[in-house]
């Protein structure tokens, strides 16, 4: 055998077995990577911070009455708080509204004896007009029936004289009616005024009242209270004084929750609406909550410190 058929019998002889060495590595590499595939969603984490809050809530803020604008916190209930519909959660002092109260109510009882006494002494007083404008009347009448006797009984002198007293009766008469007709009408508009001071302190009775009465707060709905932070992260307490638009406490339900929070603008295209997530609290994070996405955001928000 020549060499040259030699170098070509080795190199045949080495190609076959390079090539039974790549299909024998092959095959057992094949055989290591089968396992079982299933078709799932894809998970993939994203970077999220945020609040969890109730779906259902309502907020508690001081009543609104008229002439108030600061509110003084007497008594709330504790944070975290189950409370049925009905129950007493949050009251307010009403100290100054019950001293208002009892200077409504002494000037509504002064104003209602004014005008008592006011009606007693006009009473009086038309009954003396009346007697009076009697007497005039009858002495008109008197003074008429004398004249009537015949001129040839009487002499010219009493004819004079009686003419005289009729005419005075008659000027008497005059006057008392007319004066009887101005008293009514005086005592009508100071009788109007002393009602209408009345019905002022009346009426400011009445909105003191139901003042007092929306100083105490009861729950709206079956929940929890929450006492509400403000920008400094601190909670109202008994004793703090507060404004009429200050929020207190919310009663939630917390049987559907929302969380609502940021992502970073790198991460917002690997989140959609409907996609169902899982998130932990930080107070429980081996709990995990599920949910859904709602909605996102169209634009881009600066991160603030809270």
């Amino acid at each position: 055998m020549s060499r040259s058929r030699r170098w070509g019998l080795v190199g045949v002889l080495g190609l076959v077995g390079f090539g039974w060495w790549i299909v024998r590595v092959s095959s057992e590499n094949t055989r290591a990577q089968w396992s079982v595939v299933t078709r799932g969603d894809l998970v993939a984490e994203v970077e999220f911070e945020g609040r969890l809050a109730a779906l259902h809530s309502t907020l508690f803020l001081p009543p609104v009455v008229p002439g108030r604008w600061e509110y003084k916190i007497s008594d709330m209930v504790p944070d975290g708080t189950v409370v049925k519909t009905g129950e007493q959660i949050l009251t307010f002092d009403d100290t100054d509204l019950q001293r208002d109260l009892l200077r409504m109510n002494a000037r509504f009882e002064s104003a209602q004896k004014e005008i008592e006494k006011k009606g007693i002494d006009i009473t009086i007083r038309r009954r003396d007009n009346d007697l009076s404008l009697a007497e005039a009347r009858a002495k008109f009448e008197k003074a008429t029936l004398k004249l009537e006797r015949p001129e040839e009984f009487v002499a010219a002198k009493e004819i004079a004289l009686l003419e005289l007293d009729r005419e005075l009766a008659q000027q008497e008469v005059t006057y008392l009616e007319s004066r009887g007709v101005l008293l009514d009408g005086a005592d009508e508009i100071a009788l109007n005024i002393v009602r209408e001071r009345r019905d002022a302190a009346a009426f400011r009775v009445r909105e003191i009242s139901n003042g007092i009465e929306r100083m105490t707060l009861r729950s709206s709905r079956n929940g929890t209270v929450i006492h509400i932070t403000n920008r400094r992260g601190e909670k109202k307490r008994v004793g703090d004084n507060v404004w009429r638009r200050d929020k207190v406490l919310e009663v939630a339900d917390l049987t559907s929750m929302k969380a609502r929070g940021v992502v970073d603008e790198s991460e917002v295209g690997q989140i959609a609406v409907g996609q169902r997530v899982e998130f932990s609290l930080d107070a429980y994070t081996d709990l995990n909550f599920g949910g859904k996405i709602r909605q996102i955001s169209t634009t881009v928000q600066r991160k603030t410190r809270n």
